[in-house]
């Protein structure tokens, strides 16, 4: 199986979060570090489900639910049931499991389209920093799961300056400048910024720029294309802590889209 570029995404994530109290991502928390599970657990929130609502020249076009998860008492979220579209039959289901810190060490996918299994492993050094992350995969057919991929990551006085897949092949750069940190490619591109230890640019296909609150959620995202010009533009608002929609504009100030978030609670 090719490298997974998403899957090492969310690796980039964790490692700042291991240690930090802050991501933000364009649409939806990655929970893959786990930060905000205090605020699920001062909520008492058991349930949450997000509905996607499309709109084009101000007429609803799409609307469906997309996001089904379930959390823990202590906050965690356990499992999430995730819809590609209206369709029902696609998708994919997730099992998240934590070791006594709370960390996440292990997420198991079934992907309802081809009926084939996903497992990500994460292990910590003694100091609770993440230093391998292994991806596995299984066909419908088989009872055992596959090695696909293994990133490690490489620590120099206290913070990473490389990650690595398991065959010693550095897929990313970090440099630190004062309160900054510079994410390059293996070919010298900066691909990612970070601020006081928050995701601040993201300098990829488009360019996205994030604002955060005092908790350390995203507010706003603007995302900008190679030249500058506006594309869209994304408003995350929250009710108690716990995020209640996402609005995204486009460079006209048109709506687009709206997630709703509804809680159910113990």
């Amino acid at each position: 199986m090719p490298f997974n570029m998403k899957h090492f995404f969310y690796i980039v994530i964790l490692i700042f979060l291991s240690k930090l109290n802050s991501f933000a991502q364009e649409k939806d928390l990655l929970y893959i570090d786990n930060s905000f599970h205090e605020i699920f657990k001062a909520n008492k929130v058991k349930k949450r489900t997000i509905t996607t609502e499309k709109f084009e020249k101000g007429k609803t076009t799409i609307k469906y639910v997309e996001n089904i998860q379930s959390f823990d008492t202590i906050g965690n979220l356990i499992k999430e049931r995730e819809f590609y579209n209206a369709d029902t039959t696609t998708g994919c289901i997730s099992n998240f499991f934590y070791n006594s810190s709370q960390k996440l060490i292990k997420v198991e996918i079934l992907w309802l389209d081809t009926k084939e299994w996903s497992l990500d492993k994460y292990q910590y050094n003694q100091d609770g920093k993440l230093i391998l992350s292994c991806d596995y995969s299984k066909n419908y057919q088989s009872d055992e799961y596959v090695l696909d991929n293994c990133i490690k990551i490489n620590y120099f006085q206290d913070n990473f300056n490389a990650v690595m897949t398991s065959k010693n092949d550095t897929i990313n750069y970090f440099s630190k400048k004062g309160s900054k940190v510079y994410e390059y490619s293996v070919t010298g591109e900066l691909e990612c910024i970070w601020k006081n230890n928050r995701l601040i640019c993201r300098l990829m296909d488009d360019n996205c720029y994030y604002k955060y609150n005092r908790l350390g959620q995203v507010e706003k995202a603007i995302i900008k294309d190679k030249d500058g010009e506006l594309i869209r533009k994304v408003d995350f608002i929250y009710s108690n802590n716990l995020r209640e929609k996402i609005i995204v504009y486009d460079k006209d100030k048109n709506i687009t889209s709206v997630d709703i978030y509804e809680y159910d609670y113990y």
